[in-house]
């Protein structure tokens, strides 16, 4: 793909995230799934514009650059959550508990060993 398409594809992404991370703040929601849904794929974008912008694309930069990407996994989620707590204001009951957030990072190093494993298949995959 030419550096040009893959901005576009890039940024095409970046919108319908967004938008898609907008409609989910307007629905009544409390569990902690459609946050990390969301939280995947905003990760995977910030990873490709650092693995656009990396001079050196050797194997064990791609898998730090999945890595750091993986792990920013749980507080994207968490921050997605904070926000909604922030917008809905229901008052003392919050949308999401203390043990929603604790969840959340639980997972944090599957996630930040999802990151190293896709980001090195990949490269290992493609001959850039």
């Amino acid at each position: 793909m030419t550096r040009s398409r893959t901005r576009l594809w890039l940024r095409t992404s970046e919108i319908v995230v967004g938008v898609l991370i907008i409609f989910w703040l307007s629905v009544e929601d409390t569990t902690t799934n459609p946050a990390i849904l969301l939280a995947i794929p905003a990760s995977a974008l910030l990873t490709m514009h650092f693995y656009f912008a990396a001079p050196y694309r050797s194997l064990p930069v791609v898998a730090g650059i999945g890595l750091l990407g993986g792990l920013t996994v749980s507080p994207i989620a968490a921050g997605l959550m904070l926000v909604k707590i922030g917008l809905h204001g229901h008052g003392n009951v919050p949308d999401f508990t203390f043990a929603d957030f604790e969840q959340v990072f639980e997972r944090a190093f599957f996630f930040g060993a999802a990151g190293l494993l896709i980001a090195s298949g990949l490269r290992l995959y493609t001959s850039d």
